[in-house]
């Protein structure tokens, strides 16, 4: 045999690495998924074709659905009692314990500013929820009629 004879270099490329790696990341996945699942809040959301709800001219304030509403500040205020002062997290959680303690099928509905903090807003679902609400509704503006989109 001839020592001269050399070997041809292959320039493939070698995906095995690559497999390895991507099937690791989807056991993390698989397993992280029903983790992440399992600590969500419930919530209805609207969807954009939903109707609106109609509220009789002559409702009471007893009769009108409980809304929190959560400003660009993350203040909290409820259409219950004095809402031109902001709440604390324990009056908002009493305010809702007496409200659907009065009324058991209340509707309740979150409000947040387009500025708000979306935890500020989360934090407001869980409030109600401690308060006893059993599902809590996300208020939404209808879009413009004319498709021309928010002004900025």
């Amino acid at each position: 045999m001839s020592r001269n004879r050399r070997h041809k270099l292959k320039a493939e490329m070698n995906v095995v690495p690559y497999i390895d790696v991507m099937l690791v990341l989807l056991v993390i996945f698989m397993i992280a998924a029903p983790l992440i699942h399992q600590q969500s809040i419930e919530i209805d959301l609207p969807d954009t074709s939903s109707d609106t709800l109609e509220m009789p001219a002559d409702a009471g304030n007893d009769t009108l659905p409980l809304i929190l509403s959560v400003d660009a500040s993350g203040s909290y205020y409820l259409n219950r009692g004095n809402d031109k002062q902001p709440l604390l997290p324990e009056d908002v959680t009493a305010l809702t314990a007496q409200a659907l303690a009065e009324h058991p099928d209340l509707p309740v509905l979150v409000q947040g500013d387009t500025n708000a903090n979306y935890n500020r807003v989360i934090d407001g679902i869980v409030l109600l929820q401690q308060g006893g609400a059993k599902k809590v509704g996300l208020v939404t503006e209808q879009p413009p009629e004319n498709g021309a989109g928010r002004a900025q």
